[in-house]
């Protein structure tokens, strides 16, 4: 192995030379410290840290003990003090205690023995009085994420009270009432701050405590897994609890995974927030709901204070680190409110509907009554013209067999009975087929002849034979009998539509009763001829 001498003949300087290059000093000349440089870099040479921190009493290092760097928390605790001294020439040493007494108390010790000029110390597992110890013969000491009494100018915390009230007034503002805690199995200061924060917020809210709604489990994603199956274990997702509070981001991850693997949904079966405000929140998905603790902003300060110790320095007061409500994805109402949220809304929806479909109908019909009316009065005259035209038309057809008459007066007395009659259950007539050189014909034309010369008499209609009935059953039976539509009362003061109407069925009565008496003039004019025929054969 070489030592500085064999880089101080590679080089050609001297031994101090060397020393001073490689010790920083700027009393050495360029070329001579590019010599010395490049014989380093030859041999392989590096300075005994241990033996200059001997001589020097300063070792150039800042020594940190955490409870597992493999935590995402510590991790960033770590970097922060890294890039807090980089820039100061110094070193940063780790030790790590894993929640143990004796792992911590050996980080601690291994440090010391390298001359740190700096010491952040995270132990949790050692009492208070031996860490006392160690911060009445290490002035320099600074803890963090504990709070030591009668040393609180040397301990940084976070608001672990605070940070949980606020974690689970998020989750209470969703509308969630059925919450689970997951927290540290560590009897330390922070898990029972948090607990605190819990236990009071639901208190606060008038939700009653259920203790076996709080699990404990390593802080680590295995500890939140292990913790989420023991909670299925026991109790029905939705139905027991709909949402879970966390100790940390951690033990959030591996909660959100053993929940994925029962086919769980987050946050619409179940609604989760963390704690710390991890780098692996915003990797999650959905992206975690959490509280901001500001540990980097932590690890820097204790950085700082544990020099400004170490030189004598005096230190600002001490005060707890404030906490912030981080809002993502991993929190929504419980979803039994979102269907009732839905229901309401459409069943809204619906009546808004309704009411706006009756009002448009109601306008409508406020704003045309008057048409309305006027289409009624038309339908109406319309089906009772109708009707009485069929009523004259079987009138003309049962006079075909009867005797003419002179009379337009007995006429139209005949029309009028007729379309009465029509008009309140009108019936087809009964109609005989009879022969015109029958001896009936003949008969009635006689007598039809002589009653002429004597005075003009309107003459009935002679009565069926049986042949006639019999016919007029079998019409009856193949032809449907129609029913004329009853015309609606009209009001006690009329409109002028209704005057039309009245004028226009007054027109319709006179027209019809012209056709019958052309019709009845016609078959008398025939049965005369009939009748002289007959006698000239005579």
């Amino acid at each position: 192995m070489a030592t500085i001498r064999d880089v101080a003949r590679l080089a050609r300087v001297s031994v101090a030379t060397v020393s001073r290059v490689l010790n920083g000093s700027n009393k050495v000349s360029f070329r001579s410290r590019m010599a010395v440089l490049q014989a380093q870099k030859e041999l392989g040479f590096y300075l005994n840290a241990n033996a200059r921190a001997l001589v020097q009493r300063d070792s150039h290092t800042i020594g940190i003990v955490v409870s597992e760097i493999s935590d995402p928390y510590f991790g960033a605790a770590v970097r922060a003090c890294d890039d807090a001294i980089h820039e100061m020439g110094y070193t940063l040493l780790v030790g790590q205690g894993y929640h143990n007494a004796d792992r911590e108390r050996r980080a601690i010790d291994d440090l010391l023995s390298y001359q740190c000029r700096g010491l952040i110390i995270h132990a949790l597992a050692l009492s208070d009085a031996e860490l006392k110890h160690y911060m009445d013969n290490v002035p320099y000491m600074v803890l963090i994420n504990r709070i030591l009494p009668g040393y609180e100018d040397r301990c940084l915390n976070c608001d672990n009270y605070m940070g949980e009230c606020l974690a689970i007034e998020e989750l209470i503002a969703h509308g969630h009432r059925k919450i689970a805690f997951i927290n540290s199995l560590h009897n330390i200061m922070d898990s029972e701050e948090r607990l605190q924060g819990y236990r009071d917020t639901l208190a606060k809210y008038n939700i009653v405590y259920n203790p076996d709604l709080v699990f404990k489990g390593t802080p680590s994603l295995e500890g939140g897994a292990e913790a989420a199956k023991i909670l299925l274990e026991r109790f029905e997702p939705i139905k027991d609890f709909t949402a879970v509070a966390c100790y940390s981001d951690v033990m959030a991850a591996g909660l959100m995974a053993t929940l994925h693997h029962h086919h769980l949904r987050i946050p619409e079966d179940i609604s989760i927030i963390g704690f710390d405000n991890l780098y692996l929140s915003y990797c999650l998905i959905p992206a975690l709901s959490t509280v901001n603790n500001p540990v980097t902003l932590m690890a820097k300060e204790a950085v700082l204070r544990s020099l400004d110790l170490y030189e004598g320095n005096a230190v600002a007061e001490p005060h707890r680190m404030d906490v912030k409500l981080i809002s993502r994805e991993s929190v929504a109402a419980p979803a039994i409110i979102r269907k009732v949220g839905v229901t309401r809304k459409s069943r809204q929806s619906a009546s808004s509907g309704t009411t706006t479909s009756a009002t448009a109908t109601t306008k409508a019909t406020k704003a045309t009554p008057k048409k309305a009316s006027a289409s009624k009065a038309k339908t109406a005259a319309a089906k009772t013209t109708s009707a009485k035209s069929a009523a004259t038309a079987a009138t003309a057809a049962a006079t075909t067999t009867t005797a003419p008459t002179n009379t337009t007066a007995a006429v139209k007395k005949s029309t009028r009975k007729a379309s009465a009659s029509a008009t309140a259950d009108p019936v087809l007539p009964l109609m005989a087929s009879v022969p015109e050189d029958s001896a009936e014909v003949r008969s009635t034309a006689k007598k039809a002849s002589s009653k002429a010369k004597t005075a003009p008499v309107v003459a009935k209609a002679e009565p069926a034979t049986n042949a006639t009935k019999a016919t007029a059953k079998t019409a009856a039976k193949t032809t449907p009998v129609k029913k004329a539509t009853p015309v609606t009362k009209a009001k006690a003061k009329g409109t002028a539509e209704d005057k039309a109407t009245s004028v226009a069925k007054a027109n319709a009565a006179t027209k019809a009763a012209k056709a019958t008496t052309t019709s009845k003039g016609a078959a008398s004019k025939k049965a005369a001829t009939t009748t002289r025929t007959a006698k000239s054969k005579a």
